[in-house]
């Protein structure tokens, strides 16, 4: 009677299980924009909300389709975050969708910044569709990411056109003589042709990320939703 009833615990649990959680297969990308320009496979990192929480884990070189248990009818998102340092891909699963998912550049920045407010507050994520805001605007990167916190926050969300975020003017003088490559498509290289000398661009609020010909520096440059800026040298760490 014990085994037959702790049979019965388990089928229940299992039952449950089906009812509650929908398994998502991501397919993780057989190259990205930062391997083609190092010519190296990188490691990732992936982040992700299940519908509980968020969660991270590492997704190796060769590692193709990854499955993940999420909780059934809520919204989910994912990021890939090339080595934990390059700019992230994105990808997201809304109920009803096809339950292989794949990650591309374009939604990166803004699913990560989805990413940091669910880890706080994951109850506002069931007030968004990804797929309406997509409708609207082709990549959510270009979002200001304040203004929409803001009225997220306060129940009043506007059409996603709305918060695309001003065009800024930005200078730095940080970067050395030579190439600098933009570690994601869609964004332009550029050349300084002296050490220290004044370069300027033209950016919205978000973050970017340049790579030293030399491919061991980094730039990353920070821009605020009222066009102020920040800037960051570092040191690209080496996976190979």
């Amino acid at each position: 009677m014990r085994k037959f009833f702790l049979l019965l615990l388990s089928f229940f649990l299992a039952s449950c299980s089906f009812l509650t959680d929908d398994e998502i297969v991501l397919s993780i990308p057989v190259s990205t924009y930062v391997e083609d320009l190092f010519m190296q496979d990188i490691y990732y990192t992936l982040r992700y909300f299940d519908g509980n929480e968020v969660k991270s884990t590492f997704v190796g070189y060769d590692d193709e389709r990854i499955a993940l248990k999420t909780k059934k009818g809520y919204l989910t998102l994912f990021t890939l975050t090339p080595a934990d340092t390059f700019s992230p891909l994105g990808a997201f699963h809304e109920p009803g969708d096809d339950k292989s998912v794949s990650f591309s550049y374009g939604d990166g920045e803004f699913f990560s910044f989805l990413l940091d407010m669910a880890s706080v507050r994951p109850d506002l994520l069931k007030n968004i569709s990804i797929s309406a805001l997509q409708r609207e605007v082709q990549e959510l990167d270009q979002l200001s990411q304040s203004a929409f916190y803001r009225d997220l926050e306060n129940g009043k969300l506007r059409a996603a056109d709305k918060y695309i975020s001003d065009d800024f003017q930005i200078s730095t003088s940080l970067l050395e003589e030579g190439k600098w490559y933009s570690d994601r498509p869609g964004q332009s290289d550029f050349i300084v042709f002296g050490s220290g000398e004044e370069y300027n661009f033209t950016l919205k609020e978000g973050i970017y990320r340049f790579i030293h010909e030399d491919f061991e520096r980094m730039i990353t440059i920070v821009v605020s939703e009222g066009g102020e800026s920040a800037a960051r040298i570092s040191k690209i760490p080496i996976w190979y």
